[in-house]
């Protein structure tokens, strides 16, 4: 792993703004009354998106040092892959754990867009 230390910064990252949107989201739960959130739907969508953006940097650094076309295809791969994983769980969790259904999918669009951008932040950043 040749950025190690880039991947390091990008870990804490992802933990720290993960922390931070989920304290908004626990606020806004406390002290907005016309606002419902359950916490339960906020913490799977954050472990979910969590898990998706480490997985898929994951392959990104292990692709990195490869050829163009294998890199595009582990890229890619991985980003259909990841796509896949996180609609099944979306599914899981609306169909089987029966969470609320907006404050699940807005907290799960908050941290898969906020994600997002550290792993093209990183990406962009690899080959320095």
């Amino acid at each position: 792993m040749k950025n190690f230390n880039g991947y390091n910064k990008f870990i804490i990252g992802v933990f720290l703004s993960g922390s931070v949107l989920f304290l908004i989201f626990f606020l806004l739960n406390i002290f907005v009354y016309v606002i419902d959130i359950e916490i339960q739907s906020v913490v799977f969508s954050w472990i979910l998106c969590t898990l998706n953006v480490l997985i898929g940097v994951r392959f990104i650094v292990n692709a990195v040092n490869k050829e163009q076309k294998s890199f595009i295809v582990s890229l890619f791969g991985g980003m259909i892959i990841r796509l896949v994983a996180v609609l099944c769980f979306v599914l899981l969790g609306l169909l089987v754990f029966r969470y609320e259904e907006a404050g699940f999918i807005v907290s799960l669009f908050c941290y898969y867009f906020l994600f997002l951008i550290f792993e093209v932040y990183f990406i962009a950043n690899l080959k320095k």
